[in-house]
């Protein structure tokens, strides 16, 4: 009896072992092919499509992915205005998808991009003259304020509001 005990516990001994390196084994494969998610700054250039809005330079942070290539999250944001969607070479695409970038785009640290701005023609009651309205959101983030909605590009609404009396006495200069 007491043989068969030492034989039983040399088993389950053995088994705790095998099992061990099972465990360790699997862990240095996925470490082995788990690759560090890799980033590099893209700069991209926003263009309008309409040509309404100014062309801008934004940069985006592309993350590489598992088959060696490189995407970007398209931002819902261009300077504060929305984009409602994004001309591609693949087509339309919207706010927050993701887009593979090409080698070339990749080492030039560049990429262009065409957008349409989320928008509205109304037409002034004051005026009877047509505008467009773009949403945009306006932040000032150290005093807690945050305004959204549809603005005219036209006009520097926030630095008027920041430069008026109601501002300096609030919030102070």
């Amino acid at each position: 009896m007491r043989k068969s005990n030492i034989i039983i516990k040399k088993v389950r001994n053995l088994m705790i072992l095998s099992m061990a390196v099972i465990v360790i084994i699997s862990v240095y494969f996925n470490i082995l092919n788990s690759r560090a998610k890799e980033t590099t700054d893209i700069v991209a250039n926003v263009t309008d499509e309409t040509g309404e809005v100014d062309s801008q330079k934004v940069t985006l942070v592309a993350t590489g992915n598992k088959n060696g290539n490189y995407e970007i999250s398209l931002p819902e944001t261009i300077s504060n205005v929305y984009v409602s969607n994004y001309k591609t070479l693949n087509g339309d695409k919207s706010a927050n998808d993701k887009i593979v970038l090409s080698q070339d785009e990749v080492e030039n640290k560049e990429i262009n991009l065409k957008v349409n701005y989320d928008k509205k023609n109304v037409t002034s009651t004051k005026t009877n003259e047509e505008m467009t309205l773009y949403k945009q959101n306006l932040e000032y983030d150290d005093k807690g304020i945050y305004v959204e909605g549809y603005l005219s590009q036209t006009r520097n609404l926030w630095k008027r509001f920041k430069n008026s009396t109601w501002w300096n006495k609030s919030c102070g200069k």
